[in-house]
């Protein structure tokens, strides 16, 4: 692998005049955004740099190197372990309650974490519910998660990328997702839509946050509408009611324990649709279907039963158990 190029003044002077077009980072907001780039003069690294450094110098590129960037590494790998509980509260960076997006910007619980996750587009929840449903890889899922203007900045700058300004100043990027493994460590994800990717500008933006990530160890991925199922999307949706903390069995643990085992045995065989089923075992049981159909889907939801989410889920429907 080849070795990043050094910071210089002339380098840094490249990064100037970014078009302000590719600095309106806020979502929805249409406002002009005035832009630059890094350049010798605007880079303040008595500003940048976490410890008084008086004497150092945009020349000294080495010390640069030295003195700041890995304080900047090492502060957001402080900060990738703070809060990391999902019982700790999290404020993302951009939140729905101020977004200016037209459309759907929301906040809803999740059932990894004892909070509301902010979200500003449908496609975001979206992703989020298949983050949120997969308990066995995920401990928890911070979404808007900022990283240091400061370590963006001087990869930015390191890469010959041009890094987008906001109000004369270095704007911070964010990525939708910052997931925490199980197995430790963090996977961090955005969403795009196709025809958004393709943009050189948001190109550039992803690029520099995939480089800054990789510096405390964190791979990044970029979904699009197209790695959305949509039936797996659909059954979550329809069971993620039932599958949060504060949402009890419907049904007593006796009553639970008498219907479970007939109802599953008249689903697995592929054919009966549930309420069908639930009909059949409120016969003898003398519990109203509405309820046992209901308990069929919570024990889905709270992952009892292992079914095949990429088939229909519903009333209606005949469940498909994994083999």
């Amino acid at each position: 692998m080849e070795a990043a190029p050094a910071i210089t003044p002339e380098r840094l002077r490249n990064h100037r005049e970014i078009d302000a077009e590719a600095t309106d980072l806020s979502a929805g907001d249409s406002s002009p955004r005035e832009s630059r780039g890094l350049s010798a003069e605007s880079l303040d690294l008595g500003e940048y740099c976490p410890k008084p450094i008086a004497t150092l110098q945009i020349a000294e590129p080495a010390e640069v190197a030295d003195e700041c960037f890995n304080s900047f590494v090492n502060q957001l790998r402080q900060k990738l372990e703070k809060d990391d509980d999902p019982n700790l509260p999290y404020t993302p960076y951009l939140r729905a309650v101020r977004s200016k997006t037209r459309g759907y910007a929301q906040r809803v619980p999740g059932s990894l974490s004892n909070r509301l996750h902010d979200f500003l587009s449908r496609h975001e929840f979206h992703v989020f519910l298949l983050f949120d449903w997969d308990n066995e890889q995920y401990r928890n899922i911070r979404e808007q998660f900022p990283i240091s203007s400061q370590l963006t900045s001087v990869v930015a700058a390191k890469n010959n990328l041009l890094h987008p300004y906001f109000l004369h100043e270095p704007a911070t990027l964010s990525v939708d997702w910052m997931l925490s493994l199980k197995s430790g460590g963090w996977r961090a994800v955005d969403f795009k839509e196709k025809v958004d990717r393709a943009k050189p500008k948001t190109l550039t933006k992803l690029r520099i946050v995939e480089l800054a990530l990789a510096e405390a160890g964190v791979p990044h991925a970029v979904m699009t509408e197209d790695d959305i199922p949509r039936t797996v999307i659909r059954n979550y949706r329809f069971l993620r009611i039932l599958s949060l903390p504060f949402d009890p069995p419907p049904l007593a643990s006796a009553e639970m324990a008498a219907i479970a085992p007939p109802l599953r045995e008249l689903l697995e065989t592929g054919q009966v649709p549930v309420f069908d089923a639930a009909l059949k075992v409120a016969e003898y049981t003398k519990i109203s279907a509405a309820r046992i159909s209901r308990a069929a889907f919570w024990l889905i939801a709270n992952r009892s039963w292992p079914v095949n989410f990429h088939q229909p889920i519903g009333p209606d429907y005949p469940v498909h158990f994994n083999k």
